[in-house]
């Protein structure tokens, strides 16, 4: 059962429901959750999620799907190289790389990051390593 106040998505001809944050695809007479869909657009960011400036562009992040603002709504987007985030999914995993601890979620790294006296992650390319 979807929650009250979903919203149809169309991207490409495959339909999907969203609601604060979480997308759905019909299966098997109800409805699973499924990972963001790069290209999915909606109104309006989720509740509780952070803006996060790369090279003065303006990205919105939630639970480790980035939104990026394009005509007059916001898509979901490939996490752009870069971003600083305070934290990652707790679903991340870890990934030791030549001493360095990264966090792999959904095939995007975060490598472990100050910015601004605040700890946190930055999406990175994938660690290529020993």
């Amino acid at each position: 059962v979807l929650p009250p106040g979903y919203v149809s998505v169309m991207v490409g001809a495959m339909p999907y429901y969203y609601h604060r944050g979480v997308f759905y695809r019909p299966y098997r007479g109800g409805f699973v959750v499924v990972p963001a869909p790069i290209g999915a657009f909606i109104m309006l960011p989720p509740p509780g999620s952070a803006t996060v400036m790369v090279e003065n562009d303006p990205y919105h992040y939630y639970r480790g799907v980035f939104y990026a603002p394009q005509a007059g709504r916001w898509a979901v987007v490939r996490p752009p190289i870069g971003a600083f985030v305070r934290s990652v999914p707790e679903a991340a995993v870890t990934r030791n790389v030549d001493g360095v601890a990264f966090k792999e979620y959904a095939g995007t790294y975060y490598r472990p990051a100050i910015q601004d006296g605040r700890r946190g992650y930055q999406v990175t390319e994938r660690p290529e390593g020993r």
